[in-house]
């Protein structure tokens, strides 16, 4: 889990100009169907990738007692909502009302939600690096 979370951030990373247009182009109000329909798309690819991830995870004793199903389905709400969290966050600091430190809390608190709705440890899991952060929101 924390290797896919963790390759997303750097796929993205390296890519900046491409996720910038994206962004752009992403949240015109053209493209709210778009939008709307990838939400729908990421269910089907994402939720079962997931559980199979958790799968694992809970056979080898580090996630909670979850149904994998579901609680994949879970974790696509979750990334999804962090995604688009990020995508208001960025334009808040380029418009320089918000500082970095409450970028850092929110993502802070992205990452206490998932520990504690997988059973992990607090302080064990990053969606997102500290380095990925200042790389985006520094």
């Amino acid at each position: 889990l924390d290797g896919l979370f963790r390759g997303i951030a750097r796929w993205k990373g390296e890519r900046t100009d491409l996720m910038l247009a994206i962004v752009e182009a992403w949240e015109a109000d053209d493209n709210a169907i778009v939008r709307e329909k990838f939400r729908r798309g990421a269910g089907g690819r994402m939720a079962p990738l997931f559980a199979d991830i958790l799968r694992q995870g809970r056979t080898e004793g580090r996630f909670a007692e979850l149904d994998p199903d579901e609680a994949g389905h879970v974790l696509v709400s979750f990334m999804l909502g962090a995604n688009e969290a990020a995508v208001q966050l960025y334009a808040a600091r380029r418009a320089d009302t918000i500082s970095f430190e409450a970028v850092e809390r929110r993502f802070a608190a992205y990452n206490q939600g998932l520990e504690r709705y997988l059973g992990l440890p607090a302080g064990s899991f990053d969606i997102v690096d500290r380095d990925a952060l200042q790389h985006w929101f520094g």
